[in-house]
């Protein structure tokens, strides 16, 4: 393309206002705390309403230095519905630094940043640094065309050093009324070549939480492919792993336990759960390299360190269990025992010792008394989410919303710390997309919150003691961690690359931050319980455990059963069913059925009815064990209602796997009608493990008695009778007698009286 017509193009109107720039990603929203610390709440790039859209995608080199070249590339779109004409870029530099230290001039320049879309008329605080570089002759309406603008640093002419704000235009002509188009982009641009080794450097601890959530029941069948997918080759958890191969001494390693044990035992093949029944997963292969890999990578982490005593993975509670949740309904133990239990775990599972000394509390909040039962099973660490603040900088749930990055959680929980990633880089991770205008202006704010952090600790009077770094707000270090929902990974990864790349900064692990002397604040209250785990679905859970506890008192061999359902149980009372509610029911409905299958396998057969040939006798009752150990059990028949029948407990006896035993239980039944009699099946020590219909029993001894009293009452009947006729038989006779006698003394008188 001949451009020798263009020199007398390349000079930007004088006459002309100055455009109206479009807001990069990761600078709408930049605030300023009483601190005078900068906050920044990202968004999408936004187009803007002058018709050239500017996105700048790369800035080289990371780190400039004295004598280096700057290179900044990217693209020009045409918004617009006509054709734009000449179309040249330039690149623009703050006039001045940003002053950390200086609130108000911070206020002042970002506001510049912020705003200026807002108010086309406001002339921004930079300077032009390069003459006009063409981009195209012509643009047509929706095309888009590649820039890029070169110039040796030195030619910038920075005079200190410092975070400058840096700009890149772009202008066109349009033939159609000759009217001109515009498009600005700001990003952010670090410029301090003289930090070496013995400068005063940013301590930053990421932490890198590999998690996902555990939906899988007791005999690892896997209710979704979440977690395949994760492990796969687009998924979170392998990008996770990749990007932390890159830099794995700088980041402090975390994991779920629950999420290494099922890895693990996918690594032979695994189940998923269908609308048929269940099918063959086909990541087993994803699954194998991922749980390698990531042993490689923290076995090379050892080897490096100095002290090879100290681990190089943490752990959070088995199954990320909702610690607040769970000890509110009385599932205190299951709190300790996902503490304790992870070390084992991991071991088996990747062969490498942990440290339990982690918590990452969902919603960010933790209530005290929670934080005292993590503490006392050896929880060292509480990450709690950045705090939240409403228009007024309160913050609506009682946290302070500043702090050192590590202090005391409470003095009531003396030992724990809280751990509270910086709130404005957290969010730029969380709102980073993948595109490359994004992936760098991210970056670049990063390196720009980092190095304003560095020159205002450098500035301090007192360097030695952190007593003295009031003035920053949350203190000299920083904690970092991708959000545990996931962030995308190019974003991460350019973050990390700066982290690693930038003088300023000192990669750390947690264990090497200095905790502050104080800190607490921190409140639970309505917010944190709302956001729990519901009570009705954790007193399920509760009663669940009670029959799996009862059912493993008669188990020959507990082991077989229990840790599997224990620990599916506790992945019921994961924390990931706060996002999650019905893959937790779900869940939780799949082991309670199964464990109600595995208990019906200790059957009571009987179910007749039985006759008693007096007022006690013999009941029996017959048990049958179809599983695959012996159980040991007692008996005990109980009425209804319960005080017509009378029973002694059969002490416990035990049944062979795979065979049946008939007892005959001596009772004694009060009163004639029929009798619903039920066995209850005991555990060695006497508690109920379940209760199954006898039948119905009835006395033949009442029906002997009715039977006496009915002839009884024949005889006496008969008696009576045979009274009744003598009786009559004997008056007859008599008034027979009378009669004659009567008959013979008339005759004398008869005699007489002739």
């Amino acid at each position: 393309m001949d451009w020798t017509c263009w020199p007398a193009l390349l000079t930007y109107p004088a006459d002309m206002a100055a455009p109206r720039q479009v807001l990069a990603a990761g600078l709408t929203g930049v605030l300023l705390t009483s601190a005078g610390v900068i906050t920044v709440a990202p968004s999408i790039h936004a187009s803007q309403s002058d018709g050239l859209d500017v996105s700048v995608r790369g800035i080289a080199p990371l780190i400039p230095r004295v004598g280096s070249t700057l290179r900044v590339t990217g693209q020009i779109t045409n918004l617009t519905d006509v054709s734009a004409q000449t179309v040249v870029v330039r690149l623009r530099l703050g006039t001045a630094p940003l002053a950390a230290n200086d609130s108000e001039q911070v206020a002042e320049v970002v506001n510049e940043i912020t705003e200026f879309a807002a108010d086309s008329t406001q002339e921004p605080a930079t300077r032009t640094v390069t003459a006009w570089t063409p981009v195209a002759a012509t643009l047509d309406a929706g095309d888009q065309r590649p820039f890029s603008i070169t110039l040796p640093v030195d030619a910038m002419q920075v005079s200190s050093p410092g975070v400058y704000v840096l700009g890149v235009e772009a202008f066109a002509r349009t033939n159609t009324d000759g009217g001109n188009l515009t498009g600005v982009q700001r990003s952010l641009w670090p410029w301090f070549p003289e930090v070496d080794a013995t400068s005063t450097k940013v301590k930053v601890a990421w932490l890198w939480p590999l998690v996902a959530p555990p939906a899988w029941n007791e005999n690892d069948e896997l209710l979704n492919d979440e977690l395949p997918r994760a492990l796969g080759p687009q998924g979170r958890l392998r990008a996770l792993l990749d990007i932390g191969a890159r830099y794995p001494n700088l980041l402090t390693w975390i994991a779920d336990p629950a999420l290494l044990q099922m890895v693990s035992n996918m690594r032979g093949g695994y189940l998923v759960k269908s609308d048929t029944g269940s099918r063959p997963g086909e990541q087993a292969t994803d699954a194998a390299t991922w749980l390698d890999e990531l042993t490689s990578v923290l076995q090379s982490v050892q080897g490096r360190q100095p002290d090879p005593q100290n681990p190089v993975l943490y752990l959070l509670p088995y199954a990320s269990i909702d610690a607040s949740a769970a000890r509110r309904a009385d599932l205190g133990p299951d709190v300790v025992k996902a503490v304790t239990m992870g070390p084992s775990i991991t071991a088996a599972s990747v062969g490498l010792a942990a440290s339990n000394t982690f918590y990452w509390a969902p919603g960010g909040l933790l209530d005290r008394q929670t934080a005292g039962l993590l503490a006392s099973a050896g929880t060292r660490y509480v990450v709690l989410d950045p705090p939240r603040t409403d228009s007024n900088g309160q913050d609506p749930n009682g946290q302070e919303s500043t702090g050192a990055a590590v202090r005391p959680f409470a003095p009531s929980v003396p030992g724990l710390l809280a751990v509270v990633p910086d709130p404005t880089i957290q969010q730029l991770l969380i709102e980073g997309t993948g595109d490359a205008e994004s992936v760098l202006l991210t970056r670049q704010t990063f390196l720009a919150l980092t190095a304003l952090r560095m020159s205002t600790i450098s500035t301090m009077s007192n360097k030695s003691t952190i007593s003295t770094m009031s003035d920053v707000s949350g203190g000299p270090d920083l904690v970092l961690a991708p959000p545990i929902a996931g962030a995308n990974s190019r974003v991460l990864a350019a973050t990390l690359r700066a982290t690693a790349l930038a003088p300023w900064i000192d990669a750390v692990s947690l264990d090497q931050l200095v905790a502050q002397s104080s800190g607490g604040g921190f409140t639970y209250g309505p917010a944190g319980r709302d956001t729990e785990l519901p009570s009705t679905y954790l007193e399920r859970v509760r009663q669940t455990q009670q029959r799996l506890d009862r059912f493993a008192a008669v188990l020959g061999n507990p082991a077989l059963i229990f840790e599997d359902f224990t620990q599916a149980l506790l992945r019921a009372q994961s924390a990931a069913w706060r996002q999650q509610p019905l893959v937790g029911e779900e869940l939780l409905t799949a082991v309670a059925a199964d464990l109600d299958n595995r208990r019906s396998e200790i059957e009571v057969l009987n179910g007749r009815t039985v006759t008693l040939s007096g007022d006690s006798g013999r009941i029996p009752v017959t048990i049958m064990n179809s599983l695959d150990q012996p159980v040991t059990v007692g008996l005990r028949l109980v009425g209804d209602p319960r005080v017509r029948l009378t029973s002694d407990v059969v002490p416990a006896f035990t049944i062979a796997p795979g065979r049946t035993t008939s007892v005959d239980i001596p009772v004694r039944v009060a009163g004639s009608e029929p009798l619903r009699v039920s066995v209850q099946v005991l555990t060695p020590n006497g508690t109920v493990f379940r209760t199954a219909p006898v039948g119905t029993v009835y006395s033949a001894a009442y029906a002997r008695a009715a039977s006496w009293v009915i002839g009884l009452a024949f005889v006496a009947i008969l008696i009576f009778v045979l009274v009744g006729i003598a009786r009559r038989v004997l008056s007859a006779k008599r008034s027979r007698q009378a009669a004659l006698r009567n008959d013979s003394v008339a005759g004398d008188d008869a005699d007489e009286s002739r």
